[in-house]
């Protein structure tokens, strides 16, 4: 437990990946509860939306592994920025996987809340990473071109 209030906390630099966990971690809960989704349809919802959020976590490892400078073929902002496009459309999949369940099993707001909370935080995180990503990569151009003059 850390020390610091948690109104003086600030947003971790990894808070996405946490987020994406915390995320597989509900989906499954919800997904394998047979009040829930019942063991007959857990091969057609419950395991397609485990394994998004599988692919959720694997892109948010991607973004975050990718270290060092930016190089002139902006190998590096690119490779992070389709990781951050794969973690936003793995959330809108999420969403969608949730949707058709819901409609298939007529499923409560109040299971789904916990869930959809977490998926909009991180669809957020996801959009602040990608602005500061953009600008960081004009940043490095500009400064190059200012070198090469």
């Amino acid at each position: 437990m850390s020390n610091v209030l948690r109104r003086n906390r600030a947003t971790s630099e990894a808070e996405f990946i946490h987020n994406a966990k915390r995320i597989r971690t509900e989906v499954t809960s919800f997904a394998m509860n047979e009040k829930v989704i019942p063991k007959k349809y857990r091969y057609v919802y419950a395991i397609p939306m485990i394994d998004i959020c599988r692919d959720l976590i694997k892109n948010a490892n991607t973004y975050y592994n990718c270290l060092g400078e930016d190089d002139e073929s902006s190998y590096l902002y690119n490779r992070k920025r389709n990781a951050l496009q794969n973690m936003r459309d793995c959330c809108d999949d999420i969403l969608a996987e949730m949707q058709s369940a819901r409609e298939q099993f007529h499923i409560k707001m109040s299971v789904r809340e916990r869930v959809v909370g977490l998926i909009v935080d991180e669809e957020e995180l996801i959009e602040d990473l990608l602005i500061y990503e953009e600008e960081r990569h004009s940043n490095f151009l500009k400064h190059n071109l200012q070198k090469e003059k």
